[in-house]
């Protein structure tokens, strides 16, 4: 690895979201998702999950091993003023894309 690369490492991000949502933070969903779609297509989002009392969100990036990664791409949510949230790096993270898929054909 060269001194100009980094390594990528996993990370849980866990949101919590408020029981009653306001009328502000209703409207900047839309631009959340755009966000999120945008972050899936790059590889930068692995998954994102929202519980259906909609009070939790899930997510697993993928981020360069830096302390300052995860509040970077953070920081650029719009539903940002309105949660609070966590963070941990992961040892490893699977889904079912990472397993290999046989065809009989």
């Amino acid at each position: 690895m060269n001194s100009l690369s980094r390594e990528k490492v996993p990370v849980m991000v866990t949101f919590d979201l408020p029981e009653v949502w306001t009328p502000n933070l209703a409207a900047v969903i839309p631009a959340q998702r755009l966000l999120i779609n945008k972050l899936l297509a790059e590889g930068v989002v692995q998954s994102y999950s929202v519980s259906a009392d909609r009070t939790k969100v899930w997510m697993v990036l993928t981020v360069d091993n830096d302390q300052y990664a995860v509040d970077e791409v953070i920081s650029s949510f719009p539903i940002l003023p309105y949660v609070d949230y966590s963070w941990e790096p992961l040892l490893f993270t699977n889904d079912s894309s990472s397993v290999m898929h046989f065809s009989l054909n």
